[in-house]
């Protein structure tokens, strides 16, 4: 898989998780200069929300006039629609109308910059734009209070071939669960959590049943779709902890779940990532191995954490903890 297609492997995946689990409204901006790009997201995740009894609502309007309308109609559609709304405010530069273009863009970026309050109390759905390249250094200036409140912004790569789209691992979501490819069917752990996640509970979710999924999409050799469980259950453990606080179990399953990120990230090629994922989770073992040191699960857990920093030549020295258990034990 190329560089630019590992790239967009790992924009999917993050932009569905966002996709997903967002409350309210929640902007999304994609700059792209690459039609290919656009559309296989576009139709990726339009194949997720119908996975979910869902639609993606698309927005592409066909002149700089229905462009500068659409703030209009996204009020009033209101909260009556029943997924995210994928909006493409972009053009070919070399559109000889693509003057129009950019100023009815401008246009209609102030107008919801000025109706954020509106969207935030009507609208209360997810919003993804669609922007060019050239749109990304104007957009805080053109709309400073949408800037601040997006939820995820991301830039497609602009080189990626039809031929390379092809070659990405993971095919799209509807592909991949209902005419998954000959010798690689998915696993039945697979199925269970992708079925669990689409249900929408996530207070109901054991993340240990997305760790035998991890593991099961590995052991049939789709990486792109063990990375896409590993970083759903990341995010949902995550947001436990926010809202619950530390518990050793949190923690050890936060710890678990970010050293799957780690081997993933590692199998991919993103050796940055897979760092940073080992090291946040060294973190967490070494605050459990220091508050219950008679434990040898956490005290083996830390070890095997340390080997794995010191085969990417990083520094796999425990890091100095407070211990936060210190008044319950």
């Amino acid at each position: 898989m190329s560089i630019s297609a590992n790239q967009l492997e790992r924009i999917w995946q993050e932009l569905r998780l966002h996709g997903e689990w967002a409350e309210g409204f929640s902007l999304i901006l994609l700059f792209a200069g690459n039609p290919q790009a656009v559309d296989e997201l576009r139709q990726r995740l339009a194949d997720s929300m119908q996975l979910q009894t869902r639609r993606l609502h698309i927005l592409r309007p066909g002149t700089p006039e229905a462009l500068k309308m659409i703030p209009e109609k996204l009020l009033t559609a209101g909260a009556s629609g029943s997924g995210p709304h994928w909006l493409e405010c972009w053009h070919d530069p070399a559109d000889p109308t693509s003057e129009a273009w950019e100023a009815a863009r401008a246009e209609c970026l102030r107008t919801l910059n000025e109706k954020r309050f509106l969207l935030e109390r009507d609208f209360r759905q997810v919003l993804i734009l669609v922007l060019p390249f050239s749109a990304r250094t104007a957009f805080s200036k053109e709309a400073p209070d949408l800037w601040v409140i997006r939820s995820y912004t991301a830039q497609l790569p602009a080189g990626v071939a039809p031929r390379e789209l092809q070659a990405i691992v993971s095919p799209s979501l509807k592909e991949r669960h209902l005419h998954p490819p000959i010798g690689s069917a998915i696993s039945r752990a697979e199925q269970e959590w992708q079925r669990l996640w689409t249900l929408r509970m996530p207070d109901r979710l054991d993340s240990w049943d997305a760790f035998t999924a991890t593991d099961a999409a590995l052991a049939r050799g789709d990486v792109a779709a063990a990375e896409g469980i590993a970083k759903q259950v990341l995010a949902l453990l995550r947001d436990r902890r926010l809202r619950n606080g530390d518990t050793p179990q949190a923690l050890r399953d936060l710890s678990v779940s970010l050293d799957n990120v780690g081997r993933v990230e590692s199998d991919l090629g993103q050796l940055e990532a897979a760092r940073a994922a080992y090291r946040e989770s060294l973190e967490l073992h070494s605050i459990l191995s220091q508050a219950f040191p008679q434990n040898p699960r956490f005290v083996a857990e830390l070890q095997s954490v340390e080997t794995r920093l010191r085969a990417f030549g990083s520094d796999a020295s425990s890091p100095l903890s407070t211990n936060p258990f210190a008044d319950r034990t």
